[in-house]
């Protein structure tokens, strides 16, 4: 029995040695938590490298269903709205949201100046065959859409 005692706190040992090893040190050698510790700002610019632990079904913002695509594209597409942190819906690449009095028809007012990858401006039109490609209204019409 007691040489299990001792093989535990080794291995205690062990793990608190490297956890001190891994703490992040300013120009003092004193540790941080943060990249704030040198100016109290934020450092911008950089990358970001994060694991997720399912493939991806699409890149397709119309055919993703998995739970893990849908955060990643969530990262790379914007919709018309979306919600804020109480779960209310606040306009995104629309700048204005109007629905008629009898709740069956809703006006969109595109923000100005949001583009795409390529540089060229978000129409009205974009977000008309975005949503009726969604719907599945053009399967049969574009032969682009697979």
């Amino acid at each position: 029995m007691k040489k299990h005692w001792k093989i535990l706190l080794t291995l205690l040992l062990v793990l608190s040695v490297a956890m001190v090893g891994c703490g992040k040190k300013d120009e003092n050698g004193n540790g941080s938590g943060d990249d704030t510790a040198s100016t109290g700002e934020p450092v911008y610019g950089g990358s970001i490298i994060v694991g997720i632990t399912q493939d991806l079904d699409s890149l397709d913002p119309h055919k993703a269903q998995a739970a893990g695509t849908e955060e990643v594209l969530f990262n790379i597409f914007e919709g018309l709205v979306k919600p804020d942190k109480d779960g209310n819906l606040v306009p995104a690449v629309a700048s204005e949201v109007t629905i008629a009095e009898d709740g069956m028809s809703y006006t969109f007012e595109l923000r100005k100046g949001v583009k795409f990858h390529n540089g060229e401006e978000v129409a009205a039109e974009d977000v008309i065959y975005s949503i009726k490609r969604c719907a599945g209204l053009l399967e049969e019409q574009d032969p682009n859409v697979r």
